[in-house]
């Protein structure tokens, strides 16, 4: 009997089930782990597993109605799937079926709480996904998953894995009651969150989902408990992450990479206490490692430095990644106490500005200390530069400490004030001093960095090299122009939303003028004024020539890219108008005939790559037409290989958004846009292209057009289209039919492969 019959069947006990298996059970965590014989955890408000396999669907059945969900698509069906799918027994659930449900739920995590029409969307789908998986995984498995996360080769190169068993591993592993997540899962855990870098951002997702499986573990600590735990760096210094684990379960971690506590309420003061006390303790340990370093090379001992380096290279890393993470969770919270210990926390830049006055004492104390070294100097020179700068906009800075303040910066721009630094390279130094003694805004000072700025002699006095004097010149010069800026940003500061409304033939002349070369505060004050008005309160007049000036500045953008000028950055105008300052002006007309205007232009680029574009918002205000009006342009055998693969990425993340409910696409529009996946994916249409674009600096190919193409395939999530990528990844002659040159058939099925593993795919994660 397929499924969607047994509906009508089970439509009485759907209900009951539903209130079984409600968030505030799941919230109360009242489901019992493991236990040691199977260490597999189960949720007993789920339905009973029915060992009669005659009783259920069909698995195939199951995981075809299951797999929907990740088309963005929502259906009763897909519901009563997952519960169908819950009362399969551990170890009776097919390897397909349970594929199945670990892409759902890395596709669920993704999803906002409420759909765009204000539905329920991620809690009905989650709690169910939870009562199927959650018996068909050991915690061993889930340790075994997170852990390749962090995987790398012998090169230290990041090796991608699957992120969809990642994703879901992380997820399961949240909702482990607090006090039952064994030992090696949570190391797993542990590790996979310290082991995060750049290369695995688009994980940063199971990052946040493993800081609250190790969050909730700690859940039932008293302030004394924490505090031992901390201790613990001390006693054994081989767990050296132990003390950031526990901070980490007191308050979490704010991001990736930093231990910044996000709640740092959380935070008793014995716990506190101890932070502070490790912070010192291992301040002195990486103080006087660099100290010794610096020392070592300034003596021209090669070999006395490489033998301190490799004394303790094992503990090194690990050190010095503690080291700077515990520094962020004392900083973040805002305890007098620790101001000393963080002036002294080696070459780690953090904000005093908050900590202000109190901080300045401090950090000039280090500053004049006898084994200060130059990563530390630049750091805290740096530290008063924002005080100077930022902490007026808190709390006055008192004349002691700006006078102290000043002396310090008088003493580095001194011809004996970099004497401690010869030989190291001081240019990091002189600089952050440059900037300090600018910040300042001191006669005296000033004329000293102007002088320097000139005179060659004076910069060799101080140590600089001859050769190296041109390089600082530049660095002061630099800091001259940036300390200009400032002064008259603060000068042209203006609260918006202050200023008295213009009518709209005013704002019509204004906008007009624009296109007279002004761009002065008539013209900024118009396009704020358009800015905050409703679609509907813009009229025509202003409509019309709101688009003029748009596509008169953007073809002004283009003229300038043709010579080789970057008005936004080659030539420092920050301040001009342009057709990325204008596009939030004309977004907010939500007009559909943009969508045909951006169109026409062929300026479609996800990620600003265009001059001054960034126009998917207006896509996403019309994702039908826009649909339709992309589709048709990529195309087009006369569109540019630069522009379909613009307009193929675009399409990928308006599937994604769609996906997740942020717009809606009609049917028609998501079988056009398979019909435009078949398109490049099949048949001949891809290998009567060019083989390499002419525009851009790195023209597109033919193989980044499928590339695209098969990403577009990879977000529908259609069967017949991963079907086919999965046969172009296995199979050499279908990508050779394609059109694929031979030598670039082995690297177009490696990206095959390696999309089909991002599935469910979800868009990307930044630009």
């Amino acid at each position: 009997m397929h499924i969607r019959i047994r509906i009508a069947i089970t439509a009485l006990a759907a209900p009951v089930f539903l209130a079984a298996c409600t968030l505030e059970a799941y919230a109360q965590d009242t489901y019992s782990a493991a236990s040691p014989e199977t260490e597999t955890f189960a949720a007993p408000d789920c339905p009973e597993h029915d060992p009669t396999a005659s009783a259920l669907p069909p698995q195939e059945e199951l995981a075809r109605d299951i797999r929907t969900i990740m088309t963005g698509e929502q259906s009763p069906v897909q519901q009563e799937a997952l519960a169908q799918a819950a009362r399969i027994p551990p170890g009776q659930m097919s390897d397909a079926l349970r594929e199945v449900l670990v892409d759902a739920a890395a596709f669920v995590v993704y999803l906002p709480e409420q759909d765009s029409t204000g539905n329920a969307r991620q809690d009905s789908l989650s709690r169910l996904l939870l009562c199927a998986l959650q018996p068909q995984f050991s915690q061993e498995e889930l340790a075994a998953d997170i852990l390749s996360i962090i995987s790398y080769d012998e090169q230290g190169h990041y090796l991608p894995g699957d992120i969809a068993r990642q994703t879901t591993a992380a997820w399961l592993a949240m909702h482990i009651p607090p006090g039952e997540m064994g030992e090696a899962l949570q190391y797993a855990v542990v590790r996979g969150m310290l082991g995060f870098s750049s290369e695995n951002y688009s994980m940063y997702t199971a990052w946040h989902l493993l800081s609250e499986a190790l969050s909730k573990q700690y859940a039932g600590y008293s302030d004394a408990d924490l505090a031992e735990e901390i201790r613990t760096v001390q006693a054994e210094e081989k767990d050296i992450y132990a003390p950031l684990i526990a901070i980490h379960g007191a308050g979490r971690w704010g991001h990736p990479g930093s231990g910044y506590i996000s709640t740092p309420e959380n935070i008793g003061p014995e716990a506190r206490a101890v932070m502070i006390e490790t912070l010192v303790w291992l301040n002195e340990k990486i103080n006087e490692r660099a100290w010794l370093l610096e020392r070592l090379e300034a003596a021209g001992d090669k070999e006395g430095k490489k033998a301190l380096e490799a004394s303790d290279r094992d503990q090194w890393r690990s050190r010095r990644i503690f080291h700077s993470m515990l520094a962020d969770a004392v900083a973040s919270l805002e305890t007098p106490e620790a101001i000393e210990a963080l002036a002294n926390a080696g070459d780690i830049r953090f904000s005093f500005i908050r900590m202000g006055n109190r901080s300045v004492a401090p950090i000039v104390d280090v500053l004049s200390g006898e084994r200060l070294y130059k990563w530390q100097a630049q750091a805290r020179l740096a530290s008063l530069t924002d005080i100077v700068r930022y902490t007026p906009l808190i709390e006055p800075l008192s004349s002691e400490n700006r006078d102290l303040i000043v002396r310090t910066a008088r003493s580095f721009l001194d011809r004996e004030g970099l004497k401690d630094f010869q030989g190291l390279g001081i240019r990091g130094v002189f600089s952050s001093a440059v900037e300090l003694a600018l910040a300042l805004d001191e006669p005296d000072l000033t004329q000293i960095v102007e002088t320097l700025a000139l005179n060659r002699e004076e910069l060799i006095a101080r140590g600089v090299r001859p050769e190296e004097v041109e390089y600082f010149q530049m660095d002061i010069k630099r800091a001259l122009q940036l300390q200009l800026r400032l002064q008259q940003d603060i000068r042209d500061f203006r609260d918006p939303f202050r200023e008295p409304e213009l009518p709209q033939d005013k704002l019509v002349a204004a906008t007009q003028a624009i296109m007279e070369g002004e761009e002065g505060d008539a013209q900024f004050r118009a396009l704020r004024q358009i800015s905050r008005m409703e679609p509907e309160q813009i009229g025509d007049s202003l409509r019309t020539v709101l688009k003029k000036a748009f596509l008169y500045k953007y073809e002004a953008a283009m003229q300038q890219k043709e010579a080789g000028v970057d008005s936004d950055s080659e030539t420092g105008n920050y301040k001009g108008i342009t057709p990325y300052s204008m596009l939030g002006v004309i977004a907010q007309l939500r007009d559909p005939s943009l969508v045909k205007f951006f169109v026409y232009l062929g300026r479609y680029g996800i990620c600003g790559k265009e001059p001054g574009m960034y126009p998917d918002g207006i896509f996403r205000q019309f994702p039908d037409t826009s649909a339709m009006l992309l589709a048709e342009a990529v195309s087009t055998p006369t569109t540019t290989l630069e522009k379909m693969y613009d307009g193929l990425a675009l399409l990928s993340e308006l599937v994604a958004s769609h996906k997740q409910g942020y717009l809606r696409f009609s049917r028609q529009s998501r079988a056009l846009l398979i019909a435009t996946g078949r398109r490049f994916l099949e048949g001949d249409f891809l290998s009567y292209l060019p083989m390499q674009g002419t525009t851009g600096v790195y023209p597109v190919s033919r193989s980044d057009v499928l590339r695209e193409a098969m990403v577009l395939a990879v977000a529908l999530d259609d069967p017949d289209l991963i079907e086919i990528v999965e046969a172009l990844a296995t199979d050499p002659d279908r990508v050779t039919a394609l059109g694929i040159p031979d030598e670039e058939v082995k690297n177009t099925q490696e990206n095959a492969r390696r999309l089909l593993s991002w599935r469910p795919y979800m868009g990307i994660s930044d630009c």
